[in-house]
């Protein structure tokens, strides 16, 4: 895949919600692997460990991978976040 057409992609997944990125990662992992991905530690861990997919893993959420995420966008260097928030 040529380099314009490569999507950074960033996950995010609270704890009640990993088995359901995991899930939509599973369904769609021949187009995630043709792009960039990167997520919060346990997030990516978790993603990669069900799909075999290569994730850039940050920082765990609470120790500042929001953060880390947040600034990329700031820096026009995400194009999509994947967020699944835990609202109980």
């Amino acid at each position: 895949m040529k380099g314009e057409n490569l999507v950074n992609i960033a996950m995010i997944a609270h704890d009640k919600k990993k088995e359901l990125m995991a899930q939509l990662c599973i369904a769609y992992c021949g187009i995630l692997s043709k792009h960039k991905l990167c997520a919060t530690s346990v997030t990516g861990k978790y993603i990669s460990d069900a799909t075999g997919l290569q994730i850039e893993r940050l920082l765990s959420g609470s120790q500042g991978g929001e953060h880390q995420i947040a600034s990329r966008i700031a820096y026009n260097e995400i194009d999509v976040v994947l967020y699944f928030r835990d609202t109980a």
